[in-house]
């Protein structure tokens, strides 16, 4: 027990004497260098005063990495509009009506005739009776001759009428007035087939001369009375 006492002093009798002539030999043991401490990184922090001091700079381009292209599907052609056709507009002609055609002039003698051969070259019998004097000489003979029916003598007269061309107007080659006040008319009209009239034979596009006696009406206008 009493030399580990002792060896305990002398220990610390020579750390004391070491220290004193250290010091005064005039040197200073130098400070430990403070351990250096590794950088850390710090995200940018959300600053509400608006300061940028813990904003970290942006890495440069060269740091970052290329981009890739981005495959992308190529386009599908677009298809050009497909072009109009031209439609020919069809050139329309006007020609004038049956209804036109059939109309009746009764205004004057010359007209009267006109229109008779014009409608019964139509087939039009109903407008051919209109251009007769109601109770005249010939005006139940027409009315016959309208309705006749094949195989009858009025039936005869009903074709030959009925061959007049009524697009070729008729040709008015005399007018008389008689001395009663009615007008006799002379007139040409053009065959559209051929007739056979008296055992002689008119082809298609020869004339035929008719002649008729008119009267005036009370209303103005002029029907025919013998024919």
């Amino acid at each position: 027990m009493g030399v580990r006492a002792v060896s305990g002093i002398v220990v610390v009798t020579l750390v004391v004497v070491v220290l004193f002539r250290y010091a005064g030999s005039g040197k200073r043991a130098a400070a430990p260098e403070p351990a250096k401490v590794p950088a850390v990184e710090h995200e940018a922090s959300d600053n509400r005063d608006g300061s940028m001091n813990d904003v970290q700079p942006a890495a440069s381009v060269a740091d970052q990495p290329p981009a890739r292209p981005t495959d992308k599907p190529a386009a599908p052609p677009v298809a050009a509009p497909p072009t109009p056709k031209t439609v020919d507009k069809p050139v329309t002609v006007e020609t004038p009506t049956d209804a036109g055609k059939q109309a009746l002039d009764l205004t004057t003698p010359k007209a009267t005739v006109t229109s008779f051969s014009r409608v019964v070259g139509m087939g039009d019998w109903a407008k051919a009776v209109d251009c007769f004097l109601p109770g005249g000489v010939d005006f139940d003979d027409v009315r016959e001759i309208a309705d006749a029916r094949e195989g009858s003598r009025a039936y005869k007269i009903k074709r030959i009428l009925e061959a007049i061309d009524p697009d070729e107007p008729a040709e008015v080659t005399s007018v008389q007035e008689q001395a009663d006040g009615r007008v006799k008319v002379v007139w040409k009209v053009t065959l559209k087939e051929g007739v056979e009239v008296d055992g002689r034979a008119i082809a298609a596009g020869e004339t035929m001369e008719y002649d008729a006696t008119l009267a005036k009406t009370n209303d103005g206008r002029w029907l025919i009375d013998n024919f």
